[in-house]
């Protein structure tokens, strides 16, 4: 296979993008969904490759192919909107081709037949030029609309990622592309498919302006008859401009102008999923087997970095969907593909280059004898978290206690894990978070603790506060502890946890003292409040418990690094 010269076009998708080489095509969309289609190209003569016959053939090959990626990207798109999750929205082919074809014909209507109708209102000598004028106007009037039409702002921005990474590869030479080599590449492309729409455009004006007939309908005949001829002369028009050299690049200018419309500056994500795709389209289809592959990538990536081959295998395995011992004893025998070798780089890259945790990428965390799903909403389970279940277990078993709210829940670990090991009734997983508790309703069903444990969306015991008072035996929190000053010098991968699961004021106790003044309302006179802390926050709970004449601390725990983690209060009806 050619590895030089190997010209790298694509297209925008709703969701993701396409990028195709001569040889092979790459469709990446949100999520890592990644398809790779190989090609055999024909290096025969025929008469399809002949000046403007090459062109027509090209662009009704790019809009038969783009169709199936097109229904795929309008599926994925309606489902995320759709809000009934029981009913999957399908787009048929039947339907796409209906849109062209309806498309199609406005385009006609709009730049044909409506322009020479008008024409018809003014001298004959005018009438060329006042309807090579309106389709102009009529142009340039799509085109604000377009630009305004904020609905296609995610594909205009994954178009403007699809320059980007082809001019990065082009002028580096390389598809191992890092985002800031692409971000220092321009949006605007010489080969872009906007240019070919300028310049089929101006070819339909100049054909309009020098039609010798003032008959509208042979007039609108001749020039629907020349739309696939002007077709392929645009084709040969954006390939000649695209090979001038960079001298001349100017040239392509004015019709490199739409992009200004069509494309954007695209994020990071977006960027990621375009350096995936070029990869996928440009590099040696060729499988490894799971040592060559890891070998291979630390050697390319984690030279000067600490790493540790048991979380390289996580991450395979949660890609595989398999064990990582099941990796380890056969890594010489199991072998990955391209497609495969792409995402896995993309979750490792997440890892060590951009210090995402570990559980954010497996969406797994074990707490409590337990898997817990995890993700960027919610903060994540620590062993040192499981002496708070403990605790409460210890209390609710010996003080057949049967009611429970878990405040500041987040994944739900702490108020599933102790529903699942006592006779509690009924626990409430209650947070700020609405995404945080649609982590804690995916655990709930995990862990098959949806006939006692529900959630609650409120900022703190706002929603309990209207409610029958002191109605319930048990609170447990592990609240946001942290000084917001602190923050700044936690891990990097710390800090990619949710900000406000961090954050606990100037001195760390803004929360505790809500929770220490609306609980009030909530528990039973001799109920519980049981908080994880800080390692050095003892002497500033404390304080706040003397100040209260309605709390007393029964006792404080430590963890198995010997720092306090856990007090246990109990509430004084007065």
């Amino acid at each position: 296979m050619k590895k030089k010269n190997n010209q790298v076009g694509g297209m925008a998708l709703f969701n993701g993008l396409l990028l195709k080489s001569k040889y092979r095509e790459c469709v990446v969309k949100e999520g890592n969904d990644i398809t790779i289609e190989e090609y055999t190209p024909d290096e025969k003569f025929s008469i399809r490759k002949l000046p403007i016959i090459r062109g027509l053939l090209n662009i009704i090959n790019i809009i038969t192919s783009s169709i199936p990626h097109i229904i795929k990207s309008t599926e994925e798109i309606l489902n995320d909107m759709n809000d009934d999750d029981d009913e999957e929205v399908k787009a048929s082919s039947k339907m796409i081709v209906t849109i062209y074809i309806v498309v199609m014909m406005l385009l006609l209507l709009m730049y044909i037949f409506v322009p020479n109708l008008i024409s018809l209102l003014f001298p004959s000598y005018l009438q060329n030029i006042v309807s090579a004028s309106l389709q102009l106007i009529f142009f340039i009037i799509y085109l604000l609309i377009l630009k305004n039409y904020k609905e296609l702002n995610t594909m205009f921005e994954y178009h403007g990622a699809e320059h980007k990474v082809v001019n990065a590869y082009e002028n580096f030479k390389t598809s191992n592309l890092s985002v800031e080599d692409v971000k220092k590449s321009s949006r605007f492309h010489r080969r872009c498919g906007g240019n070919f729409v300028v310049y089929l455009v101006l070819y339909i004006i100049i054909l309009t302006i020098f039609i010798p007939s003032t008959n509208i309908w042979l007039k609108s005949l001749i020039q629907i008859l020349a739309l696939p001829i002007l077709i392929g002369l645009a084709c040969e028009t954006l390939t000649i401009f695209s090979l001038l050299p960079k001298k001349l690049a100017f040239l392509s200018y004015p019709a490199m102008a739409i992009q200004l419309v069509t494309t954007r500056e695209p994020s990071e994500d977006k960027i990621k999923l375009a350096i995936l795709a070029l990869k996928g389209c440009v590099l040696e289809n060729k499988k490894l087997t799971l040592k060559e592959y890891i070998n291979k990538y630390v050697k390319e990536n984690l030279d000067k970095i600490e790493y540790d081959i048991s979380d390289i295998l996580r991450i395979i395995a949660h890609y595989k969907n398999t064990t990582k011992d099941n990796l380890y004893i056969n890594l010489d025998t199991i072998s990955i593909n391209l497609k495969d070798q792409i995402v896995i780089e993309s979750l490792l890259n997440k890892l060590y280059k951009e210090n995402i945790p570990l559980q954010y990428i497996t969406n797994s965390q074990f707490f409590y004898n337990e898997e817990y799903f995890v993700n960027e909403n919610v903060l994540i389970p620590r062993q040192d978290t499981e002496i708070l279940v403990e605790k409460a277990i210890w209390y609710i078993t010996n003080e057949n206690l049967t009611t429970l709210i878990d405040m500041c829940t987040g994944s739900g670990c702490v108020g599933i894990s102790i529903a699942k090991n006592t006779d509690i009734k009924i626990a409430f997983l209650v947070d700020i978070s609405k995404k945080a508790l649609d982590v804690a309703e995916k655990n709930i069903k995990l862990n098959d603790v949806f006939n006692k444990v529900k959630t609650i969306h409120s900022d703190l015991f706002n929603v309990f506060l209207d409610k029958a008072e002191n109605t319930y035996d048990i609170i447990v929190s592990n609240p946001p502890y942290i000084p917001t000053n602190d923050i700044l010098s936690l891990d990097e991968n710390v800090k990619k946890e949710p900000f406000i699961a961090l954050n606990g004021g100037k001195d760390g106790m803004d929360v505790y003292r809500k929770i220490f003044t609306q609980a009030k309302k909530v528990l039973k006179n001799n109920g519980l409040l049981l908080l994880e802390i800080g390692y050095d926050e003892l002497a500033k709970i404390t304080e706040l418990i003397k100040n209260d004449d309605n709390y007393i601390l029964v006792e404080s725990v430590k963890d198995l690094g010997g720092n306090d983690r856990v007090v246990v209060c109990r509430f004084l009806q007065k």
